[in-house]
């Protein structure tokens, strides 16, 4: 919920704008639920009143009621002697004012609405993570998969992975994963979605799943050292889905490692470590030492024996989706959803899009005005709307852009009614 009271006066207890005012508010708790808008005016100037209230487009009328009369009585609360006030919920808005509004686009009232309050999931965000820590440092594996309700209903829960090396003691693979974890707020804070990948172990978190609901079990001379090695790692690692080893004598020693993320097949681990090898050999001809990280799997190796110890050098941050890519696509929904709005008779339109990362991976918009509206007004509202994203909502994985005449919101997960 957002409110906020309007650079208007206010007035005294038990004046005729009072009288008014409470009139109004009770018309629109009758007038809105049936088709989710309601807008009219009671009294003459001086103490004329102007309301509006509007529902989610997907709200049922019972739920739409409700939430105007909890806009209704809370708007009272904060505002009691406002003569113009705005109220924001997740269902609906509730707007009122002794100045005429009514069929004007609303540029004074925006607020900026991320989908999840920043505090409270990442204390969620670390919860699961630490339960999975504990749980991946006591398995074979060295690897868990959770999920936990963010109490925001059932699309909104939160998906965890941790997985150390398996060349780390319990003791090692839980201090390794702790260590990630207490990276996540200078990396991640208040994001969806993201991961801290090392070369000793990695966290990733998402809201929505990105693992198999099922694991399966998966079983000069330095440069010829070093081939040998990636060869070997390529036909060792795909059967168990990690793999170790080390080849030669000092001074030419090389060690290295290759590790597939738990739930990865047999094949596709095989296909991620060949293409590891071929890639980092592109990429550091000539070094002794190098590390890369692919989504399915991570290929490591050295001159310098690091086998069991926690690697605190390599930390990477990878946030789920390329910002720009993903703040193209919020646009391309947004624009057309506002168009779709704009000539709709209810001024409301919802889609999705594919952001080609998958069938788990599609952004779900909304575009929304109020009925006052004329088509050109509508569109120029939303327009307006979507033109503020990159000062609130930049990167972000969910938000919201909420106004007096119009809104538009974005996700990564369903969050209207079919």
């Amino acid at each position: 919920m957002v409110w906020s009271l309007s650079r208007s006066e206010n007035f005294t207890t038990n004046d005729q704008y009072e009288s008014n005012l409470r009139k109004l508010l009770g018309n629109l708790n009758y007038q809105t639920p049936p088709l989710g808008f309601g807008l009219g005016s009671v009294g003459w100037y001086p103490y004329q009143t102007y309301g509006l209230a509007l529902c989610r487009g997907d709200i049922a009328a019972a739920d739409c009621k409700a939430c105007v009369n909890e806009a209704s009585n809370e708007i009272h609360k904060r505002c009691p002697y406002g003569k113009g006030a705005i109220i924001w919920y997740d269902n609906c808005l509730l707007k009122y004012s002794n100045k005429d509004f009514l069929g004007q686009i609303d540029n004074e009232n925006w607020f900026y609405l991320l989908n999840v309050e920043p505090t409270i999931f990442n204390q969620k965000t670390r919860e699961l993570l630490s339960q999975l820590a504990k749980d991946a440092s006591f398995t074979v594996k060295k690897y868990a998969v959770g999920e936990l309700n963010l109490g925001l209903g059932e699309s909104t829960k939160l998906y965890g992975l941790a997985q150390c090396t398996w060349d780390l003691s319990t003791i090692e693979c839980f201090q390794c994963l702790d260590d990630a974890i207490d990276q996540l707020p200078s990396c991640c804070d208040g994001k969806q979605g993201g991961r801290v990948v090392g070369g000793s172990c990695n966290i990733r978190y998402e809201i929505y799943p990105f693992v198999r609901s099922e694991n399966f079990t998966t079983n000069d001379q330095y440069e010829s050292n070093l081939r040998k090695l990636l060869g070997n790692l390529n036909y060792q690692t795909p059967p168990l889905g990690f793999g170790l080893g080390s080849v030669g004598w000092y001074p030419y020693q090389t060690y290295g490692l290759a590790l597939c993320r738990g739930d990865i097949a047999a094949a596709d681990c095989k296909a991620c470590v060949n293409e590891a090898s071929n890639e980092i050999h592109k990429r550091c001809p000539y070094g002794k030492g190098a590390i890369i990280w692919y989504d399915n799997c991570l290929l490591k190796y050295s001159n310098k024996d690091f086998l069991g110890q926690i690697d605190n050098e390599n930390w990477f941050y990878l946030l789920n989706v390329e910002p720009t890519i993903f703040n193209q696509k919020t646009r391309e929904l947004l624009s057309q959803l506002a168009k779709d709005a704009s000539f709709t008779v209810k001024k409301y339109a919802v889609g999705e899009l594919n952001l080609g990362l998958g069938e788990s991976t599609k952004l779900y918009g909304l575009a929304q005005c109020t009925w006052d509206l004329s088509t050109i007004e509508c569109f120029q509202c939303l327009d307006d709307a979507i033109d503020q994203l990159p000062s609130c909502c930049d990167g972000k994985q969910g938000g919201r852009v909420v106004g007096g005449s119009c809104n538009i919101r974005y996700e990564i997960y369903p969050f209207v009614s079919t």
